[in-house]
């Protein structure tokens, strides 16, 4: 099928043409179907009666409105068929393609339809330092442990000696000495009420 496609199509044909026999050494001297293959032209090769780009087989033209319906009959997002595809296959404009498929798929319209999720406000407390919000990062090689309260948004931003919970511990005592107990703390999603 894809060797018959290969076969049947002209700028197929031109492409194994000008790949066997060799690329000129000028953009400008190549046919102008052919420019849009220039900047990998050597990634390309003839194998077998099919085209490939490195191990990416070049779909025909008249192949490829099939290979998108394959691409997207599971009715998958824009980003999962993308890569679906760029696994396996190329041509030309084949992202632009897939994205215009699924964006105008009536199923994925109707069905897939994920509204945002509301952002759901924090109410605000009586007092600093009531409530925190703490969570640890890396940054430029070190370990840190950032408080940030609930009621003025200050952040506190302590170096790390380690990540241990003994490490986490010590770093969260030395910042409330400073700052006084909190009600509430919350870190990734869990939370604690100190009463």
């Amino acid at each position: 099928m894809f060797k018959k496609a290969t076969t049947d199509d002209p700028e197929m044909q031109m492409l194994r043409d000008i790949t066997i026999n060799g690329w000129p050494k000028e953009r400008e001297d190549v046919p102008k179907e052919m420019q849009k293959y220039w900047t990998f032209k050597k990634e390309i090769s003839y194998v077998s009666g099919l085209m490939f780009k490195n191990a990416k087989l070049i779909v025909p033209n008249q192949m490829r409105q099939e290979m998108l319906n394959r691409i997207h009959e599971s009715h998958l997002d824009i980003v999962k068929c993308k890569e679906r595809a760029r696994d396996i296959l190329y041509w030309p404009g084949m992202s632009t393609q897939i994205e215009d498929a699924v964006s105008q798929c009536a199923v994925c319209n109707e069905n897939n339809s994920n509204p945002r999720e509301s952002m759901l406000p924090h109410t605000l407390p009586g007092r600093p330092w009531e409530n925190i919000d703490t969570d640890l990062f890396h940054y430029d090689g070190a370990e840190y442990l950032l408080c940030v309260d609930y009621y003025s948004k200050y952040p506190e931003i302590t170096k790390l000696s380690d990540t241990t919970s003994r490490g986490v511990i010590t770093a969260l005592k030395s910042t409330l000495t400073r700052h006084g107990i909190p009600d509430i703390v919350i870190s990734d999603n869990w939370s604690a009420v100190f009463q």
